[in-house]
């Protein structure tokens, strides 16, 4: 038997330990124990940085073009290892992030969202492969809480990025049984001294409701919710797209799509009807177990970064 060989990949990121969104924090967990890392999060040269750490990698792969998840790092451009980028919030600067991409010679895209990157990036569609969001089934689970909130919306619902959360908050606001939480932004922060519910808080927080509301935003991008809310089994209303069912968001049957005008009648409906409810939320559960959990995601990333090793040698 063939013994395959471990791959070495140096991450660049910044430190998010402290941010509210753990996502990447998740990933790099479960990409220890898939390849021999190493994590750079300070801006630098990357003749410098590969002088430093204690290999030369296979790829160097860039959390993103934002410098809230990446350090600047110069002379890219010129060094002959292969590189690879994830792209988060597609909609940021999308001019300077191409020049970005052609300025540094990056080979290869890892798109959190996928037809909006076809739409907005059509000339680098071969080189991108979807990886989509993705929950840590150790913290995003069922904590057996009782189903003590009919409603609950945690998050933005500024009205031109979020129309049907703002709809919702707005209609059910003093509603008994609604609760919203804002959001508390992305900046690093004290979360305990600031009050904020993350981690397995914040899972609890959507364990113990029978319903939460979301939305995919005005870009229709499958937000990190879709996948939190399903794998702490609580039943989501949110709005859908063929996004969101190409990734298994199928409405009566893992969520239950809504828009301005039906969200009330369908929630006093799944209110009632809990059979058909636990039902769906077995169904939600059971997907983001089999397909969208971390592991299986940075598996999912290991794979295709051995396929652009092996199609450069």
């Amino acid at each position: 038997m063939i013994e395959i060989k471990e791959i070495k990949l140096l991450f660049i990121t910044k430190d998010l330990t402290n941010y509210i969104e753990k996502s990447t924090i998740y990933l790099v967990e479960e990409l220890r124990k898939l390849t021999e890392l190493v994590t750079w999060s300070t801006d630098g040269h990357i003749d410098s940085i590969l002088n430093t750490i204690r290999f030369t990698p296979d790829v160097i792969l860039l959390n993103d073009f934002k410098a809230e998840y990446s350090p600047q790092i110069q002379g890219l451009k010129n060094c002959d290892i292969p590189k690879a980028i994830i792209m988060h919030d597609l909609h940021y600067r999308r001019s300077s992030r191409k020049k970005f991409i052609e300025k540094e010679n990056i080979d290869h895209i890892f798109s959190i969202y996928r037809d909006k990157f076809n739409h907005w990036y059509p000339e680098y569609k071969n080189m991108m492969t979807w990886l989509p969001h993705h929950v840590p089934t150790t913290i995003y689970k069922d904590y057996h809480l009782e189903k003590d909130r009919k409603m609950l919306l945690m998050g933005s619902t500024e009205r031109e990025l979020y129309p049907l959360r703002h709809a919702i908050a707005h209609q059910l606001k003093g509603y008994p049984g609604f609760a919203h939480y804002s959001h508390p932004g992305y900046e690093r922060m004290n979360h305990k001294k600031a009050g904020y519910k993350v981690e397995d808080e914040y899972a609890r927080e959507i364990n113990r409701a029978h319903i939460f509301f979301t939305c995919d935003s005005n870009f229709h991008y499958p937000v990190l919710k879709y996948f939190e809310v399903l794998g702490c089994r609580t039943l989501l209303l949110a709005s859908g797209s063929q996004e969101l069912r190409d990734l298994g968001f199928i409405d009566g049957k893992t969520f239950i799509e809504i828009n301005e005008q039906n969200f009330m009648e369908k929630t006093n409906f799944y209110l009632k009807e809990e059979s058909i409810s636990k039902d769906i939320v077995m169904n939600g559960a059971k997907l983001i177990e089999e397909k969208h959990s971390t592991e299986i995601r940075a598996k999912q990333l290991v794979q295709k970064i051995r396929s652009l090793i092996n199609q450069g040698n």
